[in-house]
């Protein structure tokens, strides 16, 4: 038997919202709290950190019955050689990773949404953080006031136009800060 411990410091009010805020970094597959302390039946503890000594991949994830995969060796049949194919999936589909094992449906990749914080400060973006890289932020300031109407643009987002400003703004990437701020809105609405 093994004994596994993960430890975290959180800056939280109550001991809910700290469990719920280390809860959401363990499920963030694009967490970097990854470091585990195994301790063996002799005593001896070892210091494992995931995503130094391997590469970790992706879960995938039956579309029938739920059943979960570490990686395409477990499936019986993986893209492009899945049986009948092209009859399972529908014009613009996702492209499964293969054939679940357990009852025959096919299996996706799981993937983590992208959570993104806006850093305001005096009603004005300060930063753009994500939980993952390759995230890109573009702003349309709708504040207009003392502006040259030829820097003004006017693009429609659902289905409402718009006008204003446009600026890019670099992004960052701290998926245990996001994380944890949303496990905190979380924890609000549980709350209210």
């Amino acid at each position: 038997m093994k004994r596994v411990r993960w430890e975290i410091d959180v800056d939280e009010d109550t001991p809910e919202a700290a469990a719920v805020v280390a809860l959401a970094m363990q499920r963030d597959p694009e967490s970097t709290a990854t470091v585990f302390d195994i301790t063996s039946g002799d005593g001896k503890t070892v210091r494992v950190d995931l995503r130094r000594s391997q590469s970790l991949l992706p879960a995938l994830k039956c579309d029938n019955c739920g059943c979960v995969y570490g990686s395409e060796e477990e499936l019986d049949h993986v893209f492009p050689d899945i049986p009948r194919l092209l009859d399972r999936i529908g014009p613009g589909g996702m492209v499964p990773s293969g054939e679940c094992r357990v009852c025959g449906a096919l299996v996706y990749p799981v993937h983590t949404p992208v959570s993104v914080a806006i850093l305001l400060d005096g009603g004005l973006v300060s930063g753009v953080v994500a939980n993952r890289n390759g995230v890109r932020a573009a702003v349309l300031d709708l504040d207009t006031e003392g502006v040259d109407d030829g820097e003004v643009v006017a693009l429609e987002c659902c289905g409402v136009s718009l006008e204003g400003t446009t600026h890019s703004k670099h992004t960052e990437s701290d998926p245990a800060f996001t994380s944890a701020l949303f496990a905190r809105i979380r924890a609000e609405e549980a709350g209210s």
